[in-house]
């Protein structure tokens, strides 16, 4: 897979680097072996002193999401017996009801996928873990859309950092190319298997 590149470079001194958006997929293997999928991050691994790609847990942003999820479910079921109460409602709205039935279905693997990961990061005794050397020494780093700086994290030298978007069109731009990694993490974020996708 070939992606775009950014670069991001430190306001306060001469720190800079690329970031690749590799593809990545983060698994996470429970204890009674159910796996759920989650996202991942950006953020600063102190260990390994750089912009790393990190565990993208956030407890707070899974309970609204979680509570998102169940409000549109309602909603749907709440359509949904209102057409089964129509005269006919065997012949009458089928398409309708059918993607009404298809979307509880998905929201219903969403909430399970949620409650399950919202219960990993609020029993987890260490915080994000860095995708490259596994330390939870980590700090999200987020770029502000009107001025692209990091106002959420300062570098060592008290600089910010700045993403310099590039110009994919551009000729002279780095371009990468990667195979999808998929790494199995243990409710810690601890390493148990990476696997490669061609």
């Amino acid at each position: 897979m070939s992606v775009n590149s950014e670069r991001i470079c430190c306001t306060g001194c001469d720190f800079e680097t690329w970031d690749l958006r590799r593809p990545i997929r983060v698994v996470y293997r429970m204890k009674g072996g159910k796996e759920v999928e989650l996202w991942r991050s950006k953020g600063w691994c102190y260990e390994c002193n750089n912009y790393e790609d990190i565990e993208d847990i956030d407890p707070e942003r899974f309970r609204i999401e979680l509570v998102e999820d169940e409000r549109e479910r309602r909603k749907f079921c709440s359509r949904a017996d209102k057409l089964s109460k129509v005269f006919l409602a065997d012949i009458r709205n089928r398409a309708e009801r059918r993607k009404l039935h298809d979307s509880i279905e998905r929201l219903d693997q969403e909430i399970q996928d949620r409650s399950d990961l919202l219960a990993i990061v609020t029993k987890r005794k260490s915080g994000p873990r860095c995708l490259s050397c596994w330390s939870d020494k980590t700090a999200p780093v987020t770029f502000d859309s009107s001025d692209n700086l990091s106002h959420n994290f300062l570098h060592g030298c008290g600089g910010m950092l700045k993403l310099i978007v590039v110009d994919f069109l551009d000729d002279d731009s780095p371009r990468f190319n990667f195979a999808l990694t998929t790494y199995v993490l243990n409710e810690e974020g601890e390493l148990l298997e990476r696997l490669k996708t061609r």
